[in-house]
């Protein structure tokens, strides 16, 4: 009855307290028939301010349901749908509020679901006009990414052409949420040369926090790519121009790599070389 108040105020709160039941023990069963036609409700409200606080904490709403693992497909569906409404809403606002909960929501539906409802969406959102929109996805792409939900295949050929965008953004902030966790994937560079070039041209970047990732992330290049690669392609270039950088963060950043790169290249090359 709440959620159908003709004050908005009150079916916002209506809505966003589902997810005070995430601890509780209700058999899906009854969450099914008894809350799911609330989250359509909030997912399509004429009030954005309604849709807002539903999709702020959509993923807690998802686990209150207390669906297992398996079984309740069909539910499992719908639930993803009305996410996807979210995520495809007109209001920026109510996109970035939802797009905060899509890693969330991968690991919560699988595979199945992210391959059938979101991986389409993924272009739009990383092009989408509001940066806090793009901003957000692209830390959702680095979290989805973890955990064993989407097989590294997957993972290669539906994020690496949004991944390469996002570190060319022209806002600082969206580069460092992929670049700054590139690390948890790294095991993947050798099958994303796109995003590696992208990379070695972002060390020569302006900001001086974006020359800080790169030198953080270089050793881990080194470790996917091998050392050959890192000692004809990135070492002169990148590694030993931060090494000399204007930033103290930025050498503090090469030098704590060093011991990654003794691991990868032995001690004999780095008393050599460096």
């Amino acid at each position: 009855q709440l959620c159908h108040d003709e004050q908005d105020s009150v079916r916002l709160l209506a809505v966003a307290s589902l997810k005070d039941l995430k601890d509780t023990v209700l058999p899906p069963e009854w969450t099914t028939q008894a809350l799911l036609p609330i989250v359509k409700q909030g997912s399509t409200d004429l009030s954005w301010r309604v849709r807002n606080n539903l999709a702020k904490c959509f993923s807690y709403v998802a686990s209150s349901l207390n669906l297992p693992s398996t079984g309740f497909d069909s539910q499992k569906t719908l639930v993803v749908a009305f996410f996807v409404a979210l995520l495809q809403d007109q209001e920026g606002e109510v996109r970035a509020a939802a797009v905060g909960h899509l890693a969330k929501m991968v690991h919560w539906g699988g595979a199945r679901l992210f391959e059938s409802h979101l991986q389409a969406l993924l272009p739009a959102l990383a092009d989408d006009v509001v940066v806090d929109v793009r901003s957000k996805c692209a830390l959702a792409l680095m979290d989805a990414s973890e955990g064993g939900t989407l097989e590294d295949s997957t993972i290669v050929k539906s994020f690496t052409p949004l991944l390469e965008n996002f570190l060319q953004d022209e806002y600082p902030e969206v580069q460092l949420h992929v670049l700054n966790n590139l690390s948890r994937i790294s095991h993947l560079f050798p099958q994303m040369s796109g995003v590696v070039t992208v990379i070695l041209n972002m060390s020569k970047s302006g900001n001086w926090r974006v020359r800080d990732g790169v030198a953080k992330l270089l050793p881990h290049l080194a470790d996917a790519r091998g050392l050959e690669f890192f000692s004809t392609v990135l070492l002169e270039p990148a590694w030993l121009a931060l090494l000399l950088d204007p930033v103290s963060d930025v050498r503090m950043a090469c030098v704590s790599g060093i011991p990654k790169l003794c691991r990868v290249a032995g001690g004999e090359w780095i008393v050599q070389n460096l």
